[in-house]
């Protein structure tokens, strides 16, 4: 028995057969004779999933000429892409998801290479089943065991795929974190507070450490740092799953999400209290601290947009200093 099949040029593979923008890039790079590396990977799945993006419409450009893209091209549009960057190249975390992202790209790569070399060898090994039982045979044990090596290096990539999503999660997450007490920074706050944002009434809070710059100037930068920590932490406790972000310097923002102004008075009454009843002391020499108190100013949030909301808890926030320090101060209706 005879068995015909089509010849394959090198692009007609199982990756050709397959669907969905990964295996479009691939074979994009495969017409263009484009290495399947992670830069050249990365600038092809851009083209094929944001037709309107810069990147794209230079590859479109270069195409329209009639003639293919080379190495120089992408090259080119790939270090244009970076100098336009602008303020997301410097974003924390972005060199890391960048690296991971290519590095996903070259396991995507390499998977698919291999799966498109296993179906050329069985295409070429159908040709030989002419030669009796024996050619079935052999050809039958390399494909089992040509299969056994593909599906092994594919759970290795599995894995690996899944470590390095986590890796991107924790850089993302670390983009909306304060690197000394490990609650949300100002980014944070905001994404936090855009995504939780009820119907209900919601409020919005700031508070100040008192005194701050005294602890500073008395005990040194490093406790300062040790008692933002401390300040943090226990407002956390008190809070509970209320939203804490590091506003910024000795300042703390505290997103109630529906919550109204006059229980949030109440919560942030308790916390602030919590605070004022705690002795602190620098665990390096003992020396006594002594209390830390905070300002709290609070305002509404539904219904008015989040910056005005802010300002008007730092107005109250004001009115806390100028009333004494170590006490709240709401908003009352009408006052944004």
């Amino acid at each position: 028995m005879v068995v015909r099949t089509k010849s394959t040029s090198p692009a007609g593979s199982l990756a050709e057969a397959a669907t969905g923008p990964g295996y479009e890039a691939l074979r994009f790079l495969s017409e263009q004779r484009l290495d399947h590396n992670p830069v050249n990977f990365a600038l092809a799945w851009r083209c094929k999933t944001d037709r309107h993006s810069v990147p794209a419409m230079a590859v479109d450009a270069i195409l329209m000429e009639g003639r293919r893209l080379v190495q120089a091209d992408v090259d080119l549009i790939t270090a244009a892409a970076k100098s336009n960057g602008g303020a997301a190249a410097t974003e924390p975390g972005h060199d890391a998801l960048r690296h991971q992202t290519l590095r996903l790209a070259d396991i995507a790569a390499h998977a698919a290479s291999r799966s498109s070399d296993f179906g050329r060898d069985l295409s070429a090994g159908l040709f030989q089943l002419s030669g009796g039982p024996s050619s079935v045979e052999q050809i039958v044990k390399a494909m089992v065991q040509r299969n056994y090596d593909i599906q092994t290096q594919l759970n290795a990539a599995s894995s690996e795929i899944e470590e390095l999503r986590q890796q991107v999660e924790i850089s993302r997450d670390d983009a909306h974190r304060d690197a000394l007490t490990g609650l949300l920074n100002r980014r944070g706050a905001r994404r936090e507070m855009s995504a939780r944002r009820s119907s209900r009434n919601s409020s919005v809070a700031l508070c100040d450490v008192d005194h701050f710059k005294q602890v500073n100037d008395t005990f040194g930068h490093g406790v300062g740092d040790r008692v933002l920590k401390a300040v943090g932490a226990c407002l956390s406790q008190s809070l509970g799953s209320h939203t804490l972000a590091r506003w910024g310097g000795e300042e703390f923002l505290v997103f109630l999400d529906g919550v109204t102004v006059a229980h949030a008075v109440e919560i942030l009454e308790h916390a602030r209290s919590n605070l004022a009843d705690r002795t602190f002391r620098d665990r390096q020499t003992d020396k006594l601290i002594g209390s830390v108190t905070i300002s709290i100013g609070v305002a509404p949030f539904g219904g008015t947009k989040q910056d005005m909301a802010i300002e008007a808890a730092d107005r109250m926030l004001y009115e806390a200093k100028r009333g004494g320090r170590n006490r709240v101060i709401a908003a009352v209706a009408g006052t944004r």
